[in-house]
């Protein structure tokens, strides 16, 4: 599942199921997190997530 609004990047498995926050691309902002996004890698029997 993906996500957004908080841009609080964040990964998370609840189970069988990814929880995923990629984050905001903006100048760093009033909570202090810096300019981040995912990268997705699916293939049949694996997922890699990385921000």
């Amino acid at each position: 599942m993906l996500y957004g609004h908080t841009h609080i990047p964040a990964i998370a498995k609840e189970g069988t199921v990814y929880l995923l926050n990629p984050g905001h691309l903006k100048a760093t902002d009033k909570k202090g997190y810096q300019p981040s996004f995912a990268v997705l890698d699916i293939e049949k029997d694996n997922i890699d997530i990385t921000i």
